[in-house]
């Protein structure tokens, strides 16, 4: 892990170590609502370290869901398959596509509309646009992803950014 990776980490376990007290308090609560607490001139960084958890959770939950949708979309493939002839390149061109490239660009297009993350990494920033480049160029050669190689730069930065669902 980096130290931009360290620097999100420890964000995080402070950001959580929060939320853990405000719950034990009875200060959590459901709903779209935010929790701030204030404690001197940190209390900035705490809002934003809760912040970029609260990101990472919903983007998890929506890696996860698209995750499902793959698995629940390869299962269907099964039937597509000629057991006279196997898998041709063309079929498997097209189970990519289904199962792999759709599910990745919805993804992408969820995670964008969760926004930007103030006080995030960069890394952060840019996972999104990863996702988004590394998803054309396997929607260009989609035997990349089924040789799992088009992926690769989203799944190592999802892995610093620990959004450990969003691994394609």
């Amino acid at each position: 892990m980096g130290s931009r990776g360290l620097g999100l980490y420890a964000a995080v376990l402070t950001a959580s170590a929060i939320v853990a007290v405000a719950i034990v308090a009875g200060c959590g609560g459901g709903g779209t609502s935010t929790t701030t607490v204030t404690t001197g001139n940190s209390g900035l960084q705490e809002r934003q370290a809760l912040a970029i958890t609260a990101y990472i959770r919903q983007a998890n939950l929506l890696c996860k869901v698209s995750k499902e949708e793959r698995e629940r979309r390869l299962e269907t493939t099964n039937s597509w398959v000629n057991p006279d002839t196997g898998v041709t390149p063309q079929l498997r061109e097209k189970i990519v596509r289904y199962v792999v490239i759709a599910p990745t660009e919805q993804l992408s297009k969820k995670l964008q509309e969760l926004g930007p993350v103030n006080g995030a990494d960069k890394h952060l920033e840019s996972f999104v646009g990863t996702l988004e480049e590394d998803a054309k160029r396997a929607k260009a050669k989609p035997l990349t992803a089924f040789r799992g190689t088009a992926f690769v730069k989203t799944d190592l930065l999802a892995k610093d950014l620990a959004l450990d669902d969003c691994v394609i």
